[in-house]
């Protein structure tokens, strides 16, 4: 046998049927195949490093604040009242006119105003008032009554 023939005969025997007698390479587009290891080199991109900064950034802030919530206690101040009139009715008595003002930024359920006008003292009852509001009321002292004092006794906040 010739060199020439050797040359056939080994690519017919390395050309078997069924077999891909492609290279490796040959008919893929090798700009694909740049990207993914440029890719891999590389690590993450620009906009993913940018997304997980803002992401890990919101999630310590929203800590943070949950955390300043925590430690901050609500304002809970005390209610206050106060005589906005007094004015006498038909049998002689005074009807002395209380506005009860909620300072808080909690609600109350309830609250009770005493005036020393009399023995026992006479009250008058609120219920639920929001927080930073007011609601007025109106006490019937005894005739005799020129300048009544007026206090919170108790509260119930939410």
């Amino acid at each position: 046998m010739s060199d020439s023939n050797r040359s056939s005969d080994n690519s017919e025997q390395d050309s078997q049927p069924g077999q891909d007698t492609e290279k490796p390479n040959e008919g893929r587009d090798d700009t694909q195949g740049n990207d993914d290891q440029s890719q891999q080199q590389t690590g993450t991109s620009t906009a993913e490093k940018a997304v997980m900064i803002l992401s890990t950034t919101f999630t310590v802030l929203l800590f943070v604040y949950a955390g300043w919530q925590l430690a901050t206690p609500a304002v809970a101040d005390a209610p206050e009242v106060s005589i906005t009139g007094t004015e006498p009715v038909g049998n002689g008595s005074v009807a002395v006119t209380v506005q009860l003002q909620n300072p808080s930024d909690t609600g109350l359920i309830t609250a009770a105003v005493e005036s020393d006008c009399s023995s026992p003292p006479v009250a008058v009852s609120f219920s639920y008032i929001p927080a930073d509001s007011t609601r007025t009321g109106t006490l019937v002292c005894p005739a005799e009554t020129t300048e009544p004092s007026v206090t919170v006794v108790n509260w119930v906040s939410r």
